[in-house]
């Protein structure tokens, strides 16, 4: 089976950087685990948009925190990362769910523009929160734009989101 080959085949990977093989093997199964349909993106979407919604604003706010040690750095740069991914992918393809059959290459052009456009005013709130107060600040300014993200999500993204998967439903 394929899960047999790709197993055998990281036990056969060297190890990088003396990263130990319980690492790598533990890497691995937390892999697999999410990898299951029952744990992830299309078993509950709403939850798992909320956690990838949350869970950057969450490492934002632990930033400060976590400066105690590279180790606590690395940990919530890395979880960060794999949550911002995640986010990605969840809402690409609800842009492409819902989007008209003929429009989706539209959908996702208004989609990468928006995102853009975060990444733009990010830098932008960015910039004036380290020179009007200080770098330190940097992660709650962050966690608070991504807790109101996650409150949008919650109150206003999710009914219409409800709506739309109705609407589809009688459609069929």
């Amino acid at each position: 089976s394929k899960g047999k080959t790709t197993s055998f085949s990281l036990l056969l990977l060297p190890t990088p950087n003396g990263m130990g093989r319980r690492r790598i093997h533990a890497a691995f199964i937390l892999y697999k685990t999410l990898g299951y349909p029952e744990l992830g993106y299309m078993s509950n979407r709403r939850r798992f948009m909320l956690a990838v919604t949350l869970g950057p604003a969450l490492c934002m706010l632990l930033l400060q925190a976590a400066a105690t040690g590279m180790a606590y750095i690395l940990a919530v740069c890395i979880l960060w990362g794999a949550m911002a991914t995640a986010f990605n992918i969840a809402f690409q393809d609800n842009t492409i769910r819902f989007a008209p059959e003929h429009a989706t290459s539209i959908g996702m052009s208004i989609f990468s523009g928006i995102f853009n456009l975060g990444i733009g005013s990010g830098a932008y709130v960015g910039g004036l929160v380290v020179s009007r107060l200080s770098i330190e600040y940097i992660g709650y300014a962050g966690g608070a734009i991504g807790m109101i993200a996650t409150l949008y999500l919650t109150l206003r993204y999710f009914p219409n989101m409800r709506r739309r998967e109705a609407a589809d439903i009688k459609q069929k």
